[in-house]
């Protein structure tokens, strides 16, 4: 993994469209922002937020969003930030970059961050910050409401809310490859 090139990165929480921390990645104008899966993790609940850290099963299954922007340096060193990643200094670190690969349909290697502690809160079993809110299904409706007229909407809804179809294949059927119905409007 690490001779892969980064394309983007895979954010799984507060990160997420239609979360408090969503606004971080907004001014990096995202040309790709998709829902998306990693494998090998588990996710902690450590209250506000949640926490990765890796897992020996690699068939767990996070879930999570995928994106690309024009300037990946410019939103990871802004991320690193927002993330309490340091560099030059792991040890002083909440969290720690690491290469993952995204899997199908977007089979790309992007950046996520990962618990630089071990944490001794509770897991969420789902591996979804959304469904651990009770939200999943409300935020994932209004993002396919963003990609779909009326007329599709009834049944893509029901094949995106049980993962028979991805949010990149809608966005390729709509031709929006970065909806976010969350954004912040000044």
């Amino acid at each position: 993994m690490d001779e892969a090139e980064v394309n983007g990165v895979f954010v799984y929480g507060t990160l997420m469209r239609g979360e408090c921390r969503a606004k971080h990645i907004e001014p990096h104008r995202p040309t790709l922002w998709t829902t998306a899966q990693i494998s090998g993790f588990q996710m902690l609940h450590l209250g506000e937020y949640p926490a990765l850290i890796p897992s020996s099963d690699s068939a767990l299954i996070v879930h999570g969003e995928y994106v690309e922007v024009a300037n990946l340096e410019s939103m990871i060193r802004a991320l690193d930030e927002v993330e309490w990643y340091y560099p030059d200094r792991p040890e002083a670190s909440e969290y720690i970059r690491k290469k993952v690969k995204v899997e199908a349909p977007i089979n790309k290697t992007a950046w996520t961050y990962v618990s630089a502690r071990s944490n001794p809160h509770p897991l969420i079993p789902s591996n979804c910050w959304r469904s651990s809110q009770g939200i999943r299904d409300q935020i994932l409706t209004k993002i396919l409401q963003s990609h779909m007229d009326r007329q599709d909407a009834g049944l893509r809804l029901i094949q995106f809310l049980n993962n028979e179809v991805s949010e990149l294949e809608l966005a390729s059927i709509s031709g929006k490859y970065a909806v976010n119905p969350f954004a912040f409007e000044e």
